[in-house]
């Protein structure tokens, strides 16, 4: 069926299912038509579609009992969201060679989380979470048996943070070295410039230092995008924030009569995730499909589910002569979303030149959240 992929293919024919875009978010309308081309006359009875989402997570713990260091594993995962029903039943027991396509159409529920494939194997505690939908179709005949099918992945986004260009923050506060040395207040003035990206843009911010009321000089002032980890299962809980990419400027001196404004620039294209290729599932080792490997790739999205929360922010810090370890040093914060990207070679399928279905009447799923 023109340039599809293999997995449609069978051996009496084809079968695929294509959304009508590639993302969707919470409590949208999807729409999809199943394709169906048959080469031999086939026993049939009905085309079922599935529709699944499930969320997994896990993470090492190391702990001490009994005078040894043990490295415990704690799981987790939650059904989201699934369905298993008829989207057409066949008035014929035999379906003749042929084209055939069925509109469908189900709503999303409005609080399900974003897809997300995350995994931190540099760490200690190697995080890992998963949140996938997946759809699959299946020709059934009169004996409940798959004469063919065709499983795809639907990804889901949730909606970005409210817009806003020029956000302006100021952090002022007392700083002390050593723990107990007090020397001074400083203060910064943050203006940034947005808060929701596409991950080829470039962040920006320009900060207005302001030392004159400190004894210490303010060392570099960075512009950092950061990601907050929360994962739990059961009573543990793995929480850990990751500065992804950075940029650094000079500060000021000590007692600088006047502020001095810095201009701070992060390409978003410098965070980049290396994938292998191959997983391991029941024991052996297993390829990953097209679809998973360009999701793990990517910088993935903001997600809030039961047991994984991962959030982005972008931030200005400051570093300080001396020993500021104890102290809360000035700094901005902000939320930001970075719209996810999509692949084309997952858009649309050619069809080839002779495919001339007969459409049936579209079937419109009622579904509740499980």
């Amino acid at each position: 069926m023109g340039n599809v992929d293999s997995r449609c293919k069978h051996e009496h024919g084809y079968l695929m299912v294509q959304t009508a875009k590639q993302i969707y978010y919470p409590g949208e309308v999807v729409t999809g038509t199943v394709y169906l081309r048959t080469h031999v006359a086939l026993e049939v009875s009905y085309i079922e579609l599935e529709v699944q989402g499930k969320e997994k997570v896990s993470f090492v713990t190391r702990e001490h009992r009994d005078n040894e260091w043990h490295h415990d594993k704690h799981k987790s995962k939650k059904i989201l969201w699934q369905f298993k029903q008829p989207c057409f039943t066949f008035s014929v027991p035999t379906l003749a060679p042929g084209d055939y396509a069925v509109p469908f159409s189900f709503a999303l529920p409005p609080h399900i989380p974003s897809s997300l494939y995350y995994k931190n194997k540099h760490i200690d505690a190697k995080p890992k979470a998963c949140v996938k939908y997946q759809m699959r179709a299946s020709l059934i005949d009169h004996h409940h048996h798959s004469q063919m099918k065709y499983k795809t992945i639907m990804v889901i986004r949730e909606h970005d943070v409210q817009f806003e260009v020029g956000r302006k923050t100021t952090s002022e506060l007392p700083i002390s070295t050593w723990c107990c040395i007090n020397q001074g207040q400083s203060r910064i003035e943050v203006d940034f410039e947005k808060n929701v990206f596409e991950p080829h843009e470039v962040c920006r911010a320009n900060v207005n230092l302001d030392n004159s009321r400190c004894n210490v000089r303010l060392t570099n002032v960075r512009l950092a995008v950061e990601q907050v980890v929360r994962i739990t299962a059961g009573w543990h809980t793995f929480n850990q924030t990751f500065t992804l990419s950075d940029k650094h400027e000079a500060g000021v001196p000590a007692n600088h009569s006047t502020p001095e404004l810095r201009h701070l620039e992060l390409p978003l294209s410098s965070i980049t995730y290396q994938v292998e290729g191959q997983r391991k599932k029941g024991g052996h080792m297993k390829s990953i499909c097209a679809e998973d490997l360009y999701m793990m790739k990517q910088m993935q999205p903001a997600c809030h589910g039961h047991h994984i929360t991962n959030e982005y922010f972008l931030a200005v810090r400051c570093g300080f002569e001396g020993c500021t370890c104890c102290a809360t040093l000035p700094h901005a914060r902000i939320p930001i979303s970075i719209v996810p990207v999509v692949n084309p070679q997952f858009a649309s399928f050619s069809q080839p030149t002779d495919f001339a279905p007969q459409y049936y009447q579209q079937y419109d799923f009622q579904v509740k959240m499980q």
